[in-house]
């Protein structure tokens, strides 16, 4: 079981695929290197599935996973995530799973989503 908060270098793996880090205790904020500025997270252009179910991670959704035009699956399930869901994250036209109860999410799923 891995423990500690999500390390910001994971923004610089440029040709990950899939990242599984569910069921864990995972904990903190997305890491602040995860936002557009300064955009490492946005060079996971191949990033096909994410995976963070069952930790104990806060905040935001970052709106910079937008930059993964690849992304099939976000699962965020079973955390302590707030605030509203991006609307850029609607607008990833390859994602097919987006799991993302049992958190704290503000405010109605935005309409870019009617197309999941």
């Amino acid at each position: 079981m891995l423990s500690g908060e999500i390390p910001k270098e994971l923004g610089n793996c440029s040709a990950l695929i899939n990242l599984f880090l569910y069921d864990n205790d995972l904990s903190g904020t997305l890491p602040r290197e995860l936002e557009p500025i300064p955009e490492t997270f946005g060079n996971l252009s191949n990033l096909q599935q994410l995976m963070l179910s069952s930790n104990n991670i806060t905040g935001s959704i970052p709106s910079v996973l937008s930059n993964c035009t690849r992304l099939l699956q976000l699962q965020i399930d079973a955390n302590e995530i707030s605030v509203l869901i991006p609307l850029a994250i609607g607008l990833l036209k390859e994602l097919n799973i987006f799991l993302g109860w049992q958190n704290m999410l503000e405010g109605n799923i935005p309409t870019e989503f009617s197309w999941l």
